[in-house]
């Protein structure tokens, strides 16, 4: 019974976590209007929970936007001075 619920919980915590990556690339105004370190705070932590519930943030933006939509958070990433990993060899 605990498995099975913790099990749930897990993937409603994903489900969610997915949801709330959609509604940032679909708009993201609401991160843009914060000051540069609290837009570094958010990504950084959004990829730590997505590592912990087993999803990786870059690829799941990646499958869910647009190109306009990816182009625009990469965008809010590089004024925040951070980016995905591996951005900078770009």
């Amino acid at each position: 019974m605990t498995m099975e619920t913790t099990e749930r919980v897990i993937e409603y915590a994903r489900d969610r976590f997915k949801h709330e990556v959609k509604d940032l690339l679909d708009d993201p105004s609401w991160l843009s209007s914060m000051p540069e370190e609290l837009i570094a705070n958010y990504f950084n932590e959004a990829r730590l929970l997505a590592a912990d519930l087993g999803l990786d943030f870059d690829l799941l933006v990646d499958e869910t936007g647009t190109d306009h939509q990816r182009g625009r958070l990469r965008r809010l990433e590089n004024s925040a001075a951070i980016g995905p990993p591996d951005s900078a060899d770009l």
